[in-house]
């Protein structure tokens, strides 16, 4: 574990000096108060969209932030040829990548959990309020982020960083619309058996990024569920957090450096 730590803070040390990052923020930060400004619609329309619109781009640049953190972690070690002094302390190439990981959810979540802040505060100044289920919304969103950063550090290990950074965008922004589109081809009449077994087996295999946006719940009020039927959500976004870290440190184990 110690050596897990040593990766993550260079991970840290180096991302906290990125004047992205910063950028990033202060964009987030200047979006959702300028939603204040929206005041030409009546108090029920205005409250919803005071909620909406934060809550569309505070995934977006999370996610962005995670990706853009991690894409090319991998690429530029070995290319700096700063990896091989890291693993002749030795330090593993699981413990390697998993500091990478670690790093990047630390940095990516600071970034979340600050926006979240200000925007509590932004909705409590107009006289707004949130309950628990934005507490669940920032649950889901952060196991998202999990799976999201733990997805670009495989592909990175086998592609080029702007391979990788292309992937994983594209990643995010269809992979909420794939299983949808998959479900409604297995509906098609008299599809081949073939093309049936294929599309439905793609459709179990391929994680469903969709059930994590509870974003509605939170604009529109909605009642709360207990917590704890959340878990088996959490526990669906982990699953896969681990199968993509488990075949980037086999794929990784098995490169030439």
């Amino acid at each position: 574990m110690k050596n897990v730590c040593y990766v993550m803070r260079n991970v840290l040390l180096e991302y906290s000096a990125k004047k992205d990052l910063y950028v990033l923020f202060f964009v987030m930060v200047l979006v959702i108060f300028l939603t204040g400004y929206l005041t030409v619609f009546n108090l029920d329309t205005e409250a919803k969209i005071l909620k909406d619109i934060p809550l569309f781009f505070m995934p977006i640049f999370s996610l962005l932030v995670g990706v853009l953190t991690i894409y090319g972690q991998v690429n530029n070690e070995i290319k700096n040829r700063t990896l091989y002094p890291l693993l002749a302390k030795p330090i593993s190439k699981a413990e390697f990548l998993l500091g990478k990981f670690l790093g990047s959810v630390i940095i990516t979540l600071v970034f979340l959990y600050v926006i979240a802040l200000f925007y509590w505060l932004f909705l409590s100044f107009r006289g707004l309020s949130l309950d628990i289920i934005f507490v669940h919304y920032l649950i889901l969103l952060t196991v998202r982020i999990f799976l999201i950063i733990a997805f670009t550090l495989f592909v990175s290990v086998f592609m080029t960083p702007a391979a990788t950074f292309t992937i994983a965008i594209l990643f995010f922004l269809i992979s909420d619309e794939i299983p949808h589109t998959l479900s409604e081809l297995m509906q098609v009449p008299d599809l081949h058996p073939v093309s049936d077994i294929l599309i439905r087996s793609v459709y179990l295999i391929i994680p469903h990024t969709d059930i994590f946006d509870i974003s509605r719940a939170v604009i529109h009020n909605w009642e709360p569920v207990p917590t704890h039927l959340i878990l088996p959500i959490v526990a669906y976004g982990l699953f896969f957090t681990l199968v993509f870290l488990f075949l980037g440190t086999w794929i990784f184990h098995k490169k030439e450096l």
